[in-house]
């Protein structure tokens, strides 16, 4: 219903998605492979993880100017699948009664759903997050010993995936197959497979630096994390992403990409060892603009092309500027508050129930939380971003689920 109302958002392609915060970009990028090669020199291609855009290159070989409806297709489908694949494994746990009220929340969701329909990597990574929580359940239900090694070199390819869309989920990744390889009471015995799986997962990281190095001569997997770690620190960053401007001023002049990457990086890194205090208060801040609401007075981020924009009831019932003060004023700021907090305090709430149950479910919630709060510190090094939640909000969202229905519990 959705799809045939997008306009065509570039000449050359039918209708099919919208754009998100750096579509043009991925789309140009796409471009740059097709007519140069896997090897292009495009500094789209270094600037950000190609992994995005090598996804719709090859989908533009078979699809060309039906694209854009391609990947929506592809994506809302992924994501739809994972939901469903998820609650699957629930229904072999305790937690069959919140099954059916995740799934309606997981598939209504105004952002969630319609990120299927933007040009962005995020919409995947969070599917595959139920993907891989979802094997993981799997993996610890089922009494096939030899159909275990499959499923963990299975999530080390989608971890994998995840990784050349977005670097920094090395470190998720990472501690994901740890939790996996020894909770597995035979891991001593499947030690081959659990470096074959780490393996697949570095090779994923490790092919994105080798294209930029034979391409560019750069190694690097992208550049962009040091220009955004200098833009979030310092006395003159917000905590947000500043256009044209950074916190602090790093010399990286007649220096190649890698290397100015790298130095913005200790540049950074010097400043919040230099200045203790005020780097956890600006971490704080990022914290804040991460969990903020997609419309308000403590909006932080890059989702002003969220679908969700388009018909937000707050936003669209704004007609007047009294209105628009009213909102953007203290009344706004206190409702703000109380989403952010009431988010972590659902969030926090879950986990303990899922903790209190024991067994496979404190299993569950440890790897939830695991991957909530990885994915949360892998930004404080850089900026805060509203956007930068999506790859992990259906985990979030699962364990709010897990925290309103045990309040519901012990109320009754």
């Amino acid at each position: 219903m959705i799809i045939p109302n997008i306009q065509p958002i570039l000449p050359e392609f039918h209708l099919g998605a919208w754009l998100g915060a750096d579509g043009e970009t991925y789309i140009a990028a796409s471009r740059s492979l097709s007519t140069e090669g896997f090897f292009s020199k495009s500094q789209s291609l270094l600037y950000y993880a190609p992994g995005y855009s090598i996804f719709l290159f090859t989908l533009n070989l078979f699809t060309g100017k039906w694209l854009l409806l391609t990947t929506s297709l592809i994506q809302t489908l992924l994501y739809s699948y994972s939901v469903y694949f998820f609650a699957q494994q629930l229904l072999k746990t305790k937690l069959k009664k919140i099954c059916f009220l995740f799934v309606i929340i997981a598939l209504i969701n105004p952002t969630l759903s319609l990120a299927t329909l933007v040009i962005g990597y995020e919409s995947i990574i969070a599917s595959c997050c139920l993907l891989l929580l979802g094997l993981f359940i799997l993996n610890s239900t089922t009494k096939n010993l030899t159909y275990k090694p499959l499923l963990i070199l299975l999530s080390a390819i989608v971890l994998g995936i995840t990784i050349w869309l977005s670097p920094k989920m090395i470190v998720p990744g990472m501690l994901f197959l740890a939790i996996w390889i020894f909770s597995n009471k035979n891991y001593r015995k499947n030690l081959l497979i659990s470096v074959i799986a780490i393996v697949i997962l570095l090779t994923f990281q490790g092919s994105m630096i080798v294209r930029n190095q034979i391409a560019t001569g750069n190694l690097i997997s992208q550049s962009s994390l040091g220009t955004l770690a200098i833009m979030g620190a310092g006395p003159k960053a917000s905590g947000k992403y500043m256009d044209g401007d950074t916190g602090i001023s790093c010399d990286v002049t007649g220096l190649n990409a890698s290397k100015a990457s790298d130095k913005n990086l200790k540049c950074a890194i010097d400043w919040y060892l230099q200045n203790p205090a005020s780097g956890l208060a600006l971490m704080f801040k990022k914290s804040i603009y991460l969990w903020s609401p997609w419309f308000g007075p403590l909006y932080g981020g890059t989702m002003a092309r969220n679908p969700y924009l388009i018909f937000h009831p707050v936003k669209e019932s704004i007609t007047t500027q009294p209105q628009l003060d009213f909102v953007m004023g203290m009344p706004g700021k206190i409702i703000s508050w109380i989403w952010i907090l009431g988010s972590w305090l659902l969030l926090a709430i879950g986990y303990r129930y899922l903790f209190k149950l024991g067994g496979l479910e404190k299993v569950i919630g440890n790897v939830s939380l695991l991957l909530i709060v990885s994915n949360w510190l892998s930004v404080l090094p850089v900026i805060g971003d509203n956007r930068y939640r999506i790859p992990f909000m259906p985990l979030s969202l699962f364990l709010q689920v897990v925290g309103y229905m045990g309040l519901k519990k012990a109320k009754t």
